[in-house]
């Protein structure tokens, strides 16, 4: 294989790591992004030996090329691994409000029935009433005598 084919061969293995990182990292990586961390110092490592090698221009500007996507692979890498920890950290606060919320209701649960406990006239309505007087019943209702109608008078004539 002559220098440039193992240049453009080189590139392209560090950029196709870049690219699909999982595929190209060491197999002891536990995480995505250390697979990912991995795949692009193994792409530096490649780009950096074919830079070593005595090369023309064009394969002089692959490097480069393949260099420049390392570059851009690293910090693809940075800017997902922030926002990784940013959306941990916005997971962290979500789970913090919802255990608030919790509490929140456990408080107004234990308040309602602290409330409900505590008040007489809920108390009477579960025992029927606290009173000790004696519940009588009441007089019959007074009506008014009925009076006798008075029949028409039929008119006489004369």
């Amino acid at each position: 294989m002559n220098k440039k084919a193992f240049a453009t061969a080189v590139a392209s293995v560090a950029v196709a790591g870049t690219i699909a990182a999982p595929a190209m990292a060491d197999e002891t990586a536990t995480t995505p992004v250390e697979q990912a961390q991995q795949a692009v110092e193994q792409a530096q490592q490649a780009v950096d030996q074919a830079a070593a090698q005595p090369t023309t221009q064009p394969q002089q500007d692959q490097v480069a090329a393949a260099q420049q996507a390392v570059t851009d692979a690293k910090t693809s890498l940075d800017q997902a691994t922030a926002g990784t920890q940013q959306a941990q950290q916005q997971v962290q606060q979500a789970q913090t409000g919802v255990q608030q919320a919790q509490q929140n209701v456990q408080q107004a649960q234990q308040q309602v029935e602290t409330t409900i406990n505590n008040d007489p006239n809920v108390a009477a309505a579960q025992t029927g009433p606290t009173s000790t007087r004696p519940t009588t019943a009441s007089p019959p209702r007074r009506t008014r005598p009925t009076r006798a109608r008075r029949t028409p008078r039929l008119s006489r004539r004369p």
